[in-house]
């Protein structure tokens, strides 16, 4: 699992934060959504997010 340190945040909405990262194993910036709702550790929501977007191909979307 990927750890990141988070330096400030940019955004929060019903499902969580978005927040400005550094990845310090490959030493650059990154957004990262914290989610807010939990089940057990795991947002069934947030997943079925992510899925969706890892679908979508746009100049203006960032890979997941």
């Amino acid at each position: 699992m990927c750890e990141y340190t988070l330096l400030r945040e940019k955004g929060r909405g019903g499902m969580g934060q978005i927040a400005f990262g550094e990845d310090p194993q490959l030493e650059r910036q990154v957004a990262v959504k914290v989610s807010s709702i939990s089940e057990g550790g795991e947002d069934p929501r947030f997943f079925k997010g992510a899925e969706v977007l890892a679908r979508l191909t746009h100049p203006k979307i960032l890979p997941i």
